[in-house]
C-alpha cells in the first residue's frame, strides 16, 4: 500500500489507495480455506477485512504520521506487475477463480 521517498530532509510516504479495496470480500470461517469446519462457535473474519482496512486508512489520514502521507489513486494491477512477485500458476489460478465468480 505504501512506499517511502526522500523529499528533502523530511520522508514523505506515498500511498496508493482505491475504495474499490474495501469491495474485497474475503470470507468467513477459517480464513486459510474459506469453510465451517463445524466446530467454531463463532465465524471469525479473514484477518484482511474491510473493517481493518478502514481503519487503517482512517489511522494514516488522521494519526500523528499524517502530515508525512502523500496520497495517490491506485488502480488494479497489471500481470506483469503481479509477475514480480507471484508466480505465473498463482496469476493463472487467480485469473481461473475469477473467470469462474470465485474470491
Amino acid at each position: 500500500m505504501a512506499a517511502a521517498a526522500a523529499a528533502g530532509s523530511t520522508k514523505i510516504i506515498d500511498v496508493f489507495w482505491h475504495e474499490g479495496m474495501l469491495n474485497h470480500e474475503t470470507g468467513m470461517g477459517v480464513f486459510d480455506s474459506g469453510t465451517d469446519p463445524g466446530f467454531l462457535d463463532v465465524l471469525d473474519k479473514h484477518p484482511e477485512n474491510s473493517d481493518r482496512i478502514i481503519n487503517m486508512v482512517s489511522i494514516l489520514k488522521k494519526g500523528p504520521i499524517s502530515p508525512y502521507i502523500s496520497w495517490h489513486l491506485g488502480r488494479p494491477a497489471q500481470v506483469p506487475e503481479l509477475l514480480s512477485f507471484h508466480t505465473p500458476e498463482y496469476i493463472d489460478e487467480l485469473v481461473e477463480a475469477d473467470k469462474q465468480g470465485g474470491r
